[in-house]
């Protein structure tokens, strides 16, 4: 392994774990003292349904996918712009902004096929078994 190839490494381990202080760590301190005006649905209910689980999931997992996806071309645009003409550099900016793109197509596609397909596969119902 080459030195630029170390230093490239110990970089993206260094953002790794700055996102994840920045997800994990700085939420509950920042937003410690705020309270909801909206309530969470199904918090603090007895019952929770498989429909809540799988819709909470799926729109999580939506959402996460989205803002990884703009920060990822945040990146990529900060990468391309401190590239300062090396074409290496600038190639591997242009990957990543390429790389965030087709992902952010890809969630939103997806959400439009299943929704224009049936828009029951979007609204998970309840299953109703019956005897």
């Amino acid at each position: 392994m080459n030195k630029n190839t170390k230093i490239k490494l110990r970089n993206k381990v260094k953002l790794g774990w700055f996102l994840l202080f920045v997800l994990l760590y700085l939420p509950e301190k920042v937003f410690a003292g705020w309270k909801l005006e909206v309530p969470i649905p199904n918090l603090g209910r007895g019952e929770v349904s498989l429909k809540d689980y799988v819709t909470g999931i799926y729109n999580f997992a939506a959402v996460a996918v989205a803002i990884v996806g703009v920060l990822m071309f945040l990146v990529g645009g900060f990468q391309y712009m401190i590239s300062a003409g090396n074409r290496g550099m600038s190639g591997e900016a242009r990957k990543t902004m390429i790389n965030a793109i087709i992902g952010i197509i890809l969630v939103l596609g997806a959400y439009l096929f299943l929704s224009t397909i049936n828009r029951d596969l979007i609204n998970f119902q309840d299953l109703n078994f019956q005897q």
